[in-house]
């Protein structure tokens, strides 16, 4: 805890893990945080980071009883949750006070039920469906096209207005202009 403690904020956690529960460097360095359960009880090491031939890979190891469940003591649970709590914040745009692992859970429920996200049998993991991957697709394509050249607009209104011209005669034209 210690250690923990002199490191840099954003490697405590890594730490904590590596000490306690006695993950390798390569393990610990292909954790996501989907790896470490909303209440900080478990980490699952479903993958490993591996060096071979000049070449860098995060993959499955090559033993099946490298792929386990490690339950984490009760007396660092509180930091790992606070720390996926932090980023997954700052993922939302939310204040890390305002996720509480019960929040987390629920997000993640919706998120199943409606089609978006699956749970990969024997882990505390998900994985986003065809309808999953659509949507973020859609969204980012959304964003890149519409919210980022509306922003840029702003700051230079003379940017886009050779879009808006056209996007407003081709309304004209067509028809669906006010």
């Amino acid at each position: 805890d210690a250690l923990a403690a002199k490191m840099a904020e954003h490697l405590a956690a890594m730490v904590l893990i590596a000490g306690w529960c006695g993950l390798r460097f390569g393990e610990l360095v292909a954790l996501q945080r989907d790896d470490l359960a909303a209440n900080g009880s478990t980490v699952s090491v479903a993958k490993s980071y591996t060096r071979r031939g000049g070449t860098t890979e995060i993959a499955a190891p090559k033993s099946q009883t490298a792929i386990r469940v490690v339950v984490t003591p009760p007396h660092i649970r509180d930091a790992l949750v606070a720390h996926l709590r932090e980023h997954v914040a700052e993922f939302l745009g939310l204040e890390p006070d305002e996720i509480t692992p019960g929040r987390m859970t629920y997000d993640l429920r919706r998120l199943r039920l409606h089609g978006l996200i699956e749970r990969i049998p024997n882990s505390h993991r998900y994985r986003p469906t065809p309808l999953g991957w659509q949507t973020a697709w859609f969204l980012t394509r959304a964003y890149n096209r519409f919210i980022r050249t509306g922003a840029a607009d702003i700051a230079d209104p003379g940017s886009t207005a050779i879009l808006r011209r056209a996007l407003s005669d081709l309304a004209a034209r067509s028809g669906i202009a006010a």
